[in-house]
């Protein structure tokens, strides 16, 4: 249910949590037994695990036509045949050997039709190995109920009063909450997998790219889903065994000694340490290995990422240089492009090669008297479209930080706005002494127009590699603004992005 509520648009996740619940409530009626009227427990407990099969082939019906759910005739006809058996064997003639029999027996034609349709869906999807998985699951449970019904057949039905009680031990019900876990898991997984719908080619090659889930948020959340599922699957095992144990030594008490049955529970802990202590180290190990695959998790999604954003931007300027290098004679607009493009090319791998030494701590800070004003004045008199840059400064006081670092923000800041502005559109560019937080320092704010509704998501704006739909129009790296707020950062300043209706301004403060 977290996981749907996670991800929107799930086909098969909410079947699942309805079925789980299904199975929760019926295990907390046969828990809870002897205190309730025997009709809810005889009849409820049975009908609602029935159910639950039900609705679980329901959602995998679904899930493998890509469509919505249909009503499933032959599965309630199915359960509600049963109905009369659990009703005479359980209120009439109360035998619960019979009733575990046609049991067993329902379960295994519920659940053969469940295991029927995953694997024919292997045979025809291509993400199948989770579909296969869940499949086997399926008939493991199918399998498993076969055998337990073959054998109680087989069994001659208790004649005592006990003959009314159900036969199924504590150790069945470990091994259901096993299987209970690993099919949630599956279902996670190939809910996933679903979401993976579409490829996009990006010329140079083809990568795969989820449809609704960013990569590294899919795996991270199919990650710690099934670090979650095994912890909770551990401490429940742990209350079924606390409950085996408490039931076995509360009888041997009961024949050998006089303790009194509220003095147990030590006894019962004292056996069940070694348990303990090895479900604990089992929950540090698995906790401790998925944070190590977290890191490596983004580790490969950003070296994926990386190359992805170069195999796309590069790719436009090696064309131009290609149709340069083609011509014979080379025309003063193609020269023109193909000098852009060397540039081009160049701040992306520069940029890259920037990150990289961020990330790695390789940037020292050596801060100097800077005259902010007349670096930006230096940099708008050498850029290449010097035309378009309107600089509108006030006198401003030197300031000490980087001056190199200075540059690296402001170049980044004004690249950034020339290249996603309005084609011709001037860029605006001010400074102003400000005090924020107590601090006095230098404001420099850079201003241009976009097309309506083109403003981008502020919420990724300074992440690795975002760009926004209409940036891909032109050649960039998706790492300058995250560069340039890392770096305003590390020199004790800030870089704060301000939208408007169709303008965008970035603040550049430093203090003095």
């Amino acid at each position: 249910m977290g996981f749907a509520y996670l991800q929107p648009g799930t086909l098969l996740i909410r079947r699942f949590a309805s079925a789980m619940l299904l199975l929760g409530v019926a295990f907390f009626i046969s828990a809870y037994g002897p205190l309730l009227p025997r009709a809810t427990t005889v009849m409820g407990t049975n009908m609602l695990l029935l159910a639950a099969g039900v609705v679980l082939h329901t959602g995998f019906a679904s899930f493998c036509r890509q469509q919505a759910a249909r009503y499933d005739y032959v599965g309630w006809g199915t359960v509600g045949i049963t109905a009369l058996p659990f009703w005479y064997w359980g209120l009439v003639e109360p035998n619960g050997h019979y009733r575990s029999v046609v049991f067993s027996c329902t379960v295994v034609l519920v659940n053969s039709r469940t295991a029927v349709v995953l694997l024919r869906e292997v045979i025809t999807n291509a993400r199948r190995m989770p579909i296969a998985l869940m499949g086997g699951l399926f008939m493991v449970l199918t399998v498993w109920m076969l055998v337990r019904g073959i054998m109680l057949l087989l069994t001659e039905a208790p004649a005592t009063v006990q003959s009314g009680a159900n036969p199924t031990l504590w150790i069945t019900v470990f091994w259901y909450i096993v299987l209970a876990a690993l099919m949630t898991g599956c279902v996670i997984w190939m809910e996933i997998n679903r979401l993976r719908s579409y490829r996009i080619n990006f010329g140079l090659q083809e990568e795969a790219v989820l449809g609704t889930l960013q990569p590294l948020r899919a795996n991270l959340l199919l990650l710690w889903s099934m670090v979650t599922i095994f912890v909770l699957a551990i401490v429940s095992e742990l209350f079924i065994v606390y409950q085996a144990f408490y039931q076995s030594e509360y009888e041997r008490l009961l024949l050998v000694s006089e303790i009194p049955v509220d003095d147990i529970s030590p006894a019962i802990l004292g056996r069940m340490a070694p348990i303990l202590v090895a479900a604990l180290l089992m929950i540090v190990v698995v906790m401790t290995l998925a944070l190590i695959l977290s890191w490596v998790v983004r580790q490969r999604e950003e070296q994926s990422q990386l190359l992805v954003m170069l195999s796309h931007e590069l790719k436009t300027p090696l064309s131009v240089l290609r149709l340069a290098l083609g011509a014979e004679v080379l025309p003063p607009k193609i020269r023109q492009l193909a000098l852009r493009s060397v540039l081009d090319m160049n701040a992306v791998i520069e940029r890259c090669l920037q990150t990289d030494r961020l990330y790695y701590g390789r940037i020292a800070i050596t801060k100097t008297a800077c005259n902010l004003g007349d670096e930006i004045n230096a940099l708008c008199t050498h850029h290449l479209a010097s035309e378009r840059l309107l600089v509108e400064l006030p006198t401003l006081p030197v300031c000490h930080t980087d001056r190199q670092i200075v540059w690296v923000i402001l170049s980044n800041l004004i690249d950034n706005a020339l290249k996603y502005s309005q084609a011709q559109q001037p860029v605006r560019i001010t400074a102003a002494v400000t005090m924020p937080s107590h601090t006095t320092g230098i404001l420099v704010s850079i201003t241009n127009t976009v097309a309506a509704n083109a403003l981008p998501d502020a919420q990724q704006l300074f992440h690795k590699y975002y760009r926004g739909e209409t940036a891909h129009k032109v050649t960039g790296s998706g790492l300058g603004l995250y560069l340039a707020r890392r770096l305003a950062k590390a020199l004790g300043g800030q870089l704060s992005y301000a939208p408007d209706t169709n303008e965008v301004t970035f603040n550049f403060w430093i203090p003095l």
